[in-house]
């Protein structure tokens, strides 16, 4: 159990590296982690899926959403959500919840606060909104690991 979950660290710390210098998160390495994620998940602790299934649904109904406005232009960028930071939330979402489903609301809430603390920093002294994607994934594993880190 514990090679799985160092091997899914690594690999969520890489994808938020890539995340963060490309502001792209690759299927390539996503889907295999979410895939062994939820076996992993399904063997040794099956009520993380759901911590996995909260973080999913929040984010793909906040990236819906964000499109709709998008497309009705409202004043919204829309461009905050991607469907790697969906994908990614899900893994994340196992991984916080590993050792209590209470803990997935500490790292969604963690990361939350970084992201937007992030977005306020980049858009200061800007009137319009912003025209460059921002890297959500490092958010979201610093969040997974604060929460993991204190569920030990």
């Amino acid at each position: 159990m514990c090679a799985v979950l160092v091997t899914l660290g690594v690999a969520v710390a890489y994808l938020a590296v890539v995340d963060w210098r490309h502001r792209r998160i690759p299927n390539v390495v996503v889907l295999p982690s979410i895939l062994c994620a939820v076996v992993a998940a399904c063997v040794w602790q099956p009520a993380a899926l759901v911590g996995g299934a909260v973080w999913w649904l929040l984010f793909s109904f906040f990236r819906q959403r964000s499109v709709k406005n998008r497309r009705e232009g409202s004043g919204a960028p829309g461009q905050y959500f991607g469907g790697g930071d969906a994908k990614l939330a899900a893994l994340c979402g196992i991984l916080a919840a590993w050792h209590g489903l209470g803990w997935v609301l500490l790292a969604i809430g963690t990361s939350g606060v970084l992201t937007t603390g992030r977005i306020l920093i980049q858009d200061r002294g800007r009137k319009t909104p912003p025209q460059r994607a921002v890297a959500m994934g490092p958010a979201m594993v610093l969040g997974t690991l604060l929460a993991f880190a204190v569920s030990l």
